[in-house]
């Protein structure tokens, strides 16, 4: 099973760029745009892009690619969590 989100922007969040979240099957996240990758553990990664902080949580996961504002997660995948900016 394949899912794909879409953060849509609005004028109160004062956010100009969305992002888009990818999850393909239950082994790869996609994230565009990352702006920073915060903590990067085998059984959780959190990045950082526009207006929140995506977390990853799994085992076995690495950072298959991390280029030109994407990062993709490998792993076993167990759970995909967005936290807003200001909410810790």
């Amino acid at each position: 099973m394949n899912l794909r989100f879409r953060k849509l922007a609005t004028e109160k969040e004062g956010i100009q760029d969305p992002f888009t979240l990818s999850v393909l099957g239950e082994r790869e996240v996609s994230l565009i745009p990352c702006r920073r990758v915060l903590t990067y553990e085998e059984e959780s990664i959190r990045v950082e892009t526009v207006g929140c902080v995506v977390s990853v949580k799994g085992a076995g996961l690495s950072l298959k690619a991390y280029y030109d504002k994407e990062v993709r997660i490998s792993g076993e995948i167990d759970g995909v969590s967005i936290e807003r900016s200001g909410r810790g």
